[in-house]
């Protein structure tokens, strides 16, 4: 597996904008995909768009971090194909912690995705805590468990 960092603002609006990915990354108050332009997000310093690559050129999806603050980066993943998501995960993360400032990753995963919640706990992220009420999705206010990791913790020092 292989990460590579994208640039390519039509691969991003694709996965996003993908009618399978797009109820799993938008909610209520999102503009509508056809309204999303990318072309700025991707040169962003502050914005990572990652492909994770399998040794057979297959692309998994993206990984999209972006800085919260000066140590602190949050993770969202769209990934397209099933299998290979807790190593896709490992090597973005690892990734972020090789080539940025990156002390911690977080992750918001919403309360109704036990299969996510179970993919980002095997790729390391630990359980922080709950966001109470804080995704509208559906009509629905949802929770979301507070996830993350350290630079230390996951195993690249400082």
């Amino acid at each position: 597996m292989q990460i590579e960092r994208t640039t390519d603002a039509g691969f991003v609006r694709a996965v996003l904008t993908d009618p399978k990915v797009w109820p799993l990354v938008s909610d209520d108050y999102s503009m509508p995909p056809a309204n999303f332009d990318f072309s700025l997000a991707v040169l962003n310093p502050e914005a990572f768009f990652l492909i994770p690559v399998r040794a057979d050129g297959q692309r998994l999806g993206l990984f999209y971090f972006y800085a919260n603050n000066n140590t602190t980066y949050q993770m969202h993943a769209a990934l397209s194909q099933r299998g290979g998501g807790v190593w896709a995960c490992r090597a973005a993360i690892a990734w972020m912690f090789e080539n940025t400032r990156a002390q911690k990753i977080i992750n918001l995963v919403v309360t109704n995705r036990p299969r996510l919640y179970r993919m980002v706990l095997a790729a390391g992220l630990e359980l922080e805590g709950l966001n109470k009420g804080s995704l509208m999705r559906g009509g629905k206010l949802l929770d979301q468990w507070w996830m993350g990791v350290g630079k230390e913790r996951f195993g690249h020092g400082n």
